[in-house]
C-alpha cells in the first residue's frame, strides 16, 4: 500500500503537560490517502495462530475491510 499524509495542522491537536515532555490528547482525527501500489508493494503471508491473532513477517496482524493507518505524535 501507497500511505500519504493529508496535511495536518499541528495547531488544531491538544496538547497537554505530562509524560517526559507532554502528550497530544486528540489524535484520532487523522486523515491518510492510502492506495494500492502494485509496482512497489511486497506480498507476505499470515498465518491465524491458536491465541486468537495473525502473525507474519513484522508481527502481529489484525484483519480489517479497509486498510487503516495511525501515527502517533507523541513518539
Amino acid at each position: 500500500m501507497k500511505v500519504d499524509p493529508c496535511p495536518v495542522n499541528m495547531s488544531e491537536l491538544e496538547f497537554v503537560a505530562g509524560g517526559f515532555c507532554g502528550t497530544y490528547t486528540n489524535q484520532g482525527e487523522q486523515r491518510w490517502l492510502i492506495e494500492s501500489d502494485l509496482a512497489n508493494g511486497q506480498c507476505f503471508d499470515i498465518r491465524l495462530h491458536k491465541d486468537g491473532y495473525w502473525y507474519g513477517r513484522g508481527g502481529k496482524y489484525a484483519l480489517n475491510d479497509k486498510p487503516i493507518k495511525f501515527y502517533d505524535y507523541n513518539f
